[in-house]
């Protein structure tokens, strides 16, 4: 359904956002924006020690939702040693589709990230009504000595409007690579009708499902564990030096969020402090290699 293929394809797209950022006089600043509707843009702000961190930015949308054959694409460009965050201001609502097959929603993101760079992507939680069909495809490549983290979280629907697991179909990509090498690649289909979501070995009774990916935040990511017995929110990672990923079950998006942003935190403040390590000498530093 949603591919590199498509994202170019007829007719795309019905809304765009194309942003670069780029290290000016030792800060992250937005030096190339470019909008459609339905995307808005919050000012940015800058994160960490002295206010020369992270351009932190966040992304409004200004319709309801996204309706039966939108096409959004979001294209972004992180500069040598710049840092960007994307946040999604509000959930992610999809509307009902008629004709699954044939005009889902749609949503492409494209990202390079070049070396020494770092690109956090943190969107606000997918809620697809009665019907909905949504396709979503996020595509990366990453230079060696840079790093990308994403989250996702989906929820079952409008539980208040007895809407749980009433969608028709969740396509969900991601495709993350090095120098076009791909080192890590998901899909999440989500198809109610014929392989409903609270089947044993899926989300099971759990409304809501979260995902944290990161590449290129070396022992910090690796390092994660596991939620303890009793945790509101189940929570389990696993991976290496250069690739780890954490899935969350919970019974509400703010709970998935809350964890989320805490390992990811901690994840941040790990990898932080081992380049400055690397930086003072302290540490020896070796190049990224696939597997090595």
């Amino acid at each position: 359904m949603v591919g590199r293929e498509a994202v170019d394809g007829p007719g795309w797209p019905t809304g765009e956002l194309r942003l670069g950022v780029e290290r000016v006089g030792g800060r992250s600043a937005l030096t190339a924006v470019y909008r459609s509707a339905p995307f808005h843009l919050g000012h940015p702000s800058r994160r960490g020690a002295g206010g020369d961190g992270v351009a932190d930015v966040i992304v409004q949308q200004v319709g309801p939702g996204l309706f039966p054959g939108e096409r959004l694409r979001t294209s972004l460009t992180v500069g040598p040693g710049a840092a960007l965050t994307l946040r999604g201001q509000s959930a992610t609502k999809v509307y009902p589709c008629p004709d699954p097959i044939g005009r889902p929603a749609e949503a492409v993101t494209v990202a390079d990230v070049a070396a020494g760079g770092q690109l956090v992507l943190l969107p606000g939680e997918v809620i697809p009504y009665r019907d909905a069909a949504y396709c979503q495809a996020t595509l990366v490549d990453v230079a060696p000595g840079a790093r990308f983290a994403a989250s996702e979280i989906l929820t079952a629907g409008r539980a208040a409007m007895s809407e749980v697991d009433a969608y028709a179909v969740l396509d969900l990509r991601l495709r993350v690579g090095r120098g076009g090498r791909p080192v890590l690649v998901e899909r999440t289909l989500l198809d109610p009708t014929t392989r409903p979501a609270v089947a044993p070995g899926r989300h099971g009774p759990w409304p809501c499902a979260g995902t944290l990916a990161l590449v290129g935040f070396g022992a910090a990511g690796r390092r994660l564990g596991r939620s303890a017995a009793g945790d509101a929110v189940w929570w389990a990672g696993d991976g290496d030096d250069h690739v780890a990923v954490v899935r969350l079950l919970g019974e509400t998006a703010q709970a998935v969020r809350a964890v989320i942003d805490r390992l990811l935190g901690e994840v941040l403040a790990g990898a932080d402090s081992r380049r400055v390590e690397e930086a003072e000498g302290n540490l020896a530093t070796r190049p990224w290699t696939l597997g090595g």
